[in-house]
């Protein structure tokens, strides 16, 4: 997915805003959260949002697994724009997650779901 996001940042003429809903159990299990964060604050067409399954008493974030609604406050789609969204992690999180968005209208030609 980073080198997905490092490609959307790129291309300036198709790519208006590149988001990315991140999953964890914990915290600490947050992947490059630093240069995620960093790119974020640096860079206006990208946001990222934390979800934990598990959280220390002193997270501020999102919590829980994915759902309807967490999906539908954080993948808006302008009027007359074309999305691409891509799932990536573990089969069940991944199926989930896609049929999720399927009921939100996404076409099968807007998803991309990252296997193993």
């Amino acid at each position: 997915m980073a080198r997905l996001i490092q490609q959307a940042l790129q291309d300036t003429d198709t790519m208006r805003k590149t988001k990315l809903l991140c999953f964890n159990r914990r915290e600490e299990d947050i992947l490059w959260r630093c240069e995620l964060d960093d790119l974020a604050a640096n860079t206006d067409r990208f946001q990222v949002e934390y979800v934990l399954s598990d959280p220390c008493d002193s997270w501020s974030g999102r919590t829980g697994r994915v759902e309807e609604s967490m999906l539908e406050d954080f993948l808006t789609r302008p009027e007359g724009s074309k999305c691409y969204v891509c799932v990536c992690g573990p089969t069940a999180f991944t199926e989930i997650t896609i049929g999720l968005l399927k009921q939100q209208g996404f076409s099968e030609g807007e998803l991309h779901a990252f296997l193993g």
